[in-house]
This record gives C-alpha cells, sequence and structure tokens, in this order.
C-alpha cells in the first residue's frame, strides 16, 4: 500500500497521472534494481528493450504504487524498495527476461527482483533463466509455489545436516570399538 497525504499537492496528483496512464499501456512489468549501471550500460540495454517493443523506465516509487492501487494491482510494493527500473511490456515477456537475464550475466549491476506477468506477481525464484532451449519459459509458478520450493530446500538441507552430523558420530563410534 502507497503512503498518501491527507492533503495531495495539485502536482503530484498530475504525475501520478502521468504514472499511471503510462503504465495502462502496457500488460506486463518486470521490476529490475539499476543500481551500480552506468549511462551507457543503461543506454544499451535500452536499446536492446527497445527491439522489442519494451520501454526500461525509472519513476518515483510511490508514484508508481498509488498508481498501481488506482489500477488495482497488488503485492508489488516488494519490487518497488531502492533504485528500481520497470520494463514495460505489451507482449511475449519470455524474450523481454531473456534480455534482461542475458545482460544481467555480463552486468552483475543489474538485478532482476520479480515481475507482473499476466495479472500475477512473481517472486526472482519464479524466473528461471532456460537452458537456451525454448521448451522452458522464462517465467514460471507463483508466489505460492515459490514458497512451497523454499520450504522444501529448507526441509532437505535440515535432513542433509543431521543425518550427515549423526553418520559422522556413529562413524566415529565403530572406529572406537
Amino acid at each position: 500500500m502507497a503512503i498518501r497525504a491527507k492533503k495531495l499537492q495539485p502536482a503530484k496528483v498530475e504525475a501520478i497521472a502521468n504514472v499511471k496512464s503510462v503504465l495502462e499501456g502496457y500488460n506486463d512489468y518486470i521490476f529490475a534494481d539499476y543500481r551500480g549501471l552506468t549511462v551507457e550500460q543503461i543506454t544499451e540495454l535500452r536499446k536492446q528493450l527497445r527491439a522489442k517493443d519494451c520501454q526500461f523506465k525509472v519513476m518515483k516509487n510511490n508514484f508508481v504504487k498509488v498508481a498501481f492501487d488506482e489500477m488495482k494491482i497488488e503485492n508489488l510494493a516488494d519490487y518497488l524498495a531502492g533504485p528500481t527500473a520497470i520494463a514495460l511490456l505489451k507482449d511475449d515477456p519470455n524474450e523481454v527476461a531473456k534480455i534482461l537475464f542475458d545482460f544481467a550475466k555480463e552486468t552483475p549491476a543489474l538485478q532482476v527482483k520479480g515481475a507482473y506477468i499476466e495479472n500475477e506477481a512473481y517472486l526472482m525464484i519464479d524466473i528461471i533463466v532456460s537452458d537456451g532451449s525454448e521448451e522452458y519459459p522464462y517465467l514460471t509458478a507463483s508466489a505460492k509455489d515459490a514458497t512451497i520450493f523454499l520450504n522444501f530446500l529448507i526441509i532437505n538441507t535440515l535432513l542433509y545436516l543431521f543425518f550427515s552430523y549423526y553418520t559422522n558420530i556413529i562413524t566415529l563410534n565403530l572406529y572406537l570399538v
């Protein structure tokens, strides 16, 4: 939920309306932290994204939160913390995600935070880069699936630590006998 003043200044109301009109022109959004990128790097990324009919914009986070609230789009506040750029796209999020991830491999300063694709919010763990084949989508699962996956990883790690610890004790006892 966005922070709202009791009395909004007319300039801010107009700015929020402008942000909302920009966001309404697109179907899907991918959020990225651009901190540490040079102007040349951002320019190159924008050039690559423009080729796929995608815009890479930096907007004031609070204005974007208010605009998303007005558009009835929820659960995106976590993505709008800190310096955030938004890839605005109309179709094929897989191609745009591939460009962003390929660019992030070359330039680690770019970090993809998450996405809002086809009316569903995706955590970073949901965004999976395929091995190059077109069989696997770049954007998969949901936040619920990500939580289940993380729980699975935590349980497996704890089980591994538990059994490796006790296996070492049993092995040690066998040597002592």
